[in-house]
């Protein structure tokens, strides 16, 4: 990360870390192996394990609960929007906003002490993914919303064709 934000700062950052990575799981997670596994065992199913995959990839014990919810709220909005793009775009913009605060806990010693001041101890990237953590679970609970809204009927996705 240091070698990165030497060589072109937080845009580079946001590339690599946030967009590039957003694109390239969503094909693996929702578009391979979400596919695959509907088509072998139903849509619920899917949903779940990719989802565990997608938080076992990250491979780190302390993520793996909110990277696993993460996985099934893109899932559900791949499988809704009849879409990648638009999970693409979630996930990419999760990326960011890690990356944003990560890199102004650790660069900006204003904003810093100031958190710190609010928050009476130092700010770590467990604080961060913490507060992401919370991020996912409130997702979540807009996934839940989602869920209840009944997609197109499959003629009227034809139709639109």
């Amino acid at each position: 990360m240091n070698a990165i934000n030497a060589m072109g700062g937080l845009p580079l950052m946001i590339l690599c870390m946030a967009i590039v990575p957003g694109i390239c799981e969503e094909l693996l997670c929702r578009g391979a192996l979400l596919s695959g596994f509907k088509k072998s065992l139903g849509s619920r199913y899917a949903i779940l394990m990719s989802a565990f995959l997608f938080a076992v990839l990250h491979m780190s014990p302390y993520r793996f609960v909110p990277q696993f919810v993460l996985g099934i709220f893109l899932a559900v909005i791949v499988l809704r929007s009849h879409s990648i793009w638009l999970a693409m775009i979630v996930h990419a913009g999760h990326n960011g906003i890690v990356l944003v605060l990560q890199y102004v806990a650790e660069n900006d010693p204003e904003i810093a002490r100031m958190i710190q001041e609010q928050a009476g101890q130092t700010i770590t990237t467990d604080h961060i993914y913490a507060f992401v953590g919370m991020f996912v679970i409130s997702a979540s609970a807009a996934a839940g919303i989602c869920m209840l809204i009944k997609p197109p009927a499959e003629k009227e996705l034809i139709a639109d064709s």
